[in-house]
This record gives structure tokens, C-alpha cells and sequence, in this order.
């Protein structure tokens, strides 16, 4: 979903404290889960941040995820929009192993 906001998974805080929310109610943030080093996995989604601001979530354990892309151009630090591309944000794609 687009939360436009940090995790508290990503800096320790999260300033909107939607990724509370979703961890107390039991669901996974499915990138933290893939990869949890922030620091080697910053796991960008947005123009302007190299940081996360967009996010997958599951609940229960029928679904395994595998992996989690984004999708789109890489404006990775350029601070600017992509010519063409409709959103200021990159897609999300996640692929789960059903169990």
C-alpha cells in the first residue's frame, strides 16, 4: 500500500506509526521479513528518498513470500520524476509460496 510514511521496522520510529498498527494486528511487513538489514536492503519506493514508504503486508501463515521487486525506473537519489512514468512512486510486485 501507499502509506507515505517510514516503518518502524525501516528507522526504529516510523512517523505515522502505520507499520505499528499492521505488526499489532498481526500482519508481516512481507520486504522487512524478505530482508531484514536496513542498511543493505534500504528497500526504496519513492523519487525524492532512498527510503521505503510504500509497503506489502500479509496475515496468517497460508502464504510463504519468496520475493518482493519493485517496479519501474531507477530514480534512485535523482530527486526528480521519470519522464512518462505516472507516479512519483515504484510499483510493488511480491511472490508468495502458497502453503
Amino acid at each position: 500500500g501507499d502509506y507515505n510514511s517510514l516503518s518502524h521496522l525501516d528507522d526504529g520510529v516510523g512517523e505515522s506509526g502505520h507499520s505499528k498498527l499492521m505488526t499489532g494486528a498481526g500482519f508481516s511487513d512481507v520486504y522487512r521479513s524478505l530482508y531484514p538489514n536496513v542498511e543493505t536492503h534500504p528497500g526504496y519506493s519513492f523519487h525524492n528518498t532512498e527510503r521505503r514508504i510504500d509497503y506489502i503486508y500479509v496475515k496468517g501463515n497460508k502464504l510463504e513470500p519468496m520475493e518482493m521487486l519493485p517496479m519501474g525506473p531507477d530514480f534512485r537519489g535523482k530527486g526528480e520524476l521519470t519522464p512518462g512514468y505516472p507516479s512519483d512512486h515504484l510499483g510493488l510486485v511480491a511472490r508468495f509460496k502458497v502453503l
